[in-house]
């Protein structure tokens, strides 16, 4: 165990993954999570009963074991497995120009919501009927498949951990930063990696969401080319809307369009103190009460 005290209670694998290498990102990992609680609502389950799931992660354990929590808590909600392997374990996305703009919006749109869980980090993950493994972004733990013709994939961390006669081995491969390869047991099929992330990708719903998105942090920074400032939160929802919490010295202008939240400020815009929230319009200012949001 590298950031741990070893013990039985840590020992691999957990319930979804077993893990070679270290989360170098866990601390802020955790807290964030930990975070999110505050604002964890839900239709089918009331606020006592709540309680009783939360925490989502268990502090106390590995960094190995606090992945698994989180994996665990996003597949008992409905995601899929590898749909949440995706989101916590990242393709380098952000400045790879032969990257498709849909996988980077996909990877954009859930980057606001889950934080990469970075390594060193092979991982391998399974639900019982999926079996796959997956690199973190760094891609610095090895990670090396034989596939045989007799229907055998074997996967470890170095090649020549079985002896397989050559004559016998069909592919040989290794993984790579972000992708994935899949087993799916019960269909009896290899999923590869490009074959898995079109089950996700493309969306519209994402794209679209994006853009607009992109759209307004255009707006704002002509505004304001220095940035928002501290205190200040822009976040993208999967319904989606865009909200952005003002920093009391901020200063904004006619002409944009941003939505403020209610109850944190006192403003004085335009020669006018409000203090509900502001719709900043091409036509002038208006006055929106605490429920409305602009939507995107």
């Amino acid at each position: 165990s590298t950031n741990t005290q070893p013990s039985w209670q840590r020992a691999h694998p957990n319930r979804f993954i077993a893990h070679n290498g270290e989360i170098n990102t866990i601390r802020g990992n955790a807290d964030r999570m930990l975070a999110r609680e505050e604002t964890l609502a839900s239709t089918k389950i009331d606020a006592e009963d709540m309680k009783k799931i939360l925490p989502a992660i268990d502090s106390t354990g590995s960094d190995s074991a606090m992945l698994d929590n989180t994996l665990e808590f996003l597949v008992m909600n409905g995601m899929p497995l590898p749909l949440a392997i995706m989101i916590c374990i990242p393709e380098p996305w952000k400045h790879d120009e032969n990257m498709s703009s849909e996988k980077k919006d996909f990877y954009h749109y859930w980057a606001t919501m889950m934080e990469s869980w970075d390594g060193p980090a092979a991982i391998l993950f399974s639900d019982g009927d999926i079996l796959g493994a997956t690199l973190d972004r760094n891609g610095l733990r090895p990670s090396r498949y034989y596939i045989t013709k007799d229907g055998m994939l074997i996967l470890s961390s170095e090649v020549g951990v079985l002896d397989i006669p050559e004559e016998n081995i069909e592919t040989k491969s290794r993984l790579m930063p972000g992708k994935i390869l899949l087993v799916d047991t019960v269909q009896k099929k290899i999923i590869s990696d490009d074959e898995c992330k079109k089950l996700y990708i493309p969306n519209e719903k994402i794209s679209r969401a994006v853009k607009k998105a992109d759209e307004i942090f255009a707006k704002i920074n002509r505004v304001m080319p220095h940035g928002l400032g501290h205190g200040t939160g822009l976040e993208i929802h999967e319904e989606p809307f865009v909200s952005m919490r003002a920093n009391e010295n901020d200063v904004f202008k006619a002409g944009n369009i941003i939505t403020l939240e209610p109850g944190l400020y006192d403003k004085t815009l335009g020669g006018t103190r409000l203090e509900n929230d502001i719709l900043i319009t091409e036509t002038g200012n208006e006055v929106l009460t605490h429920s409305e949001i602009f939507r995107i």
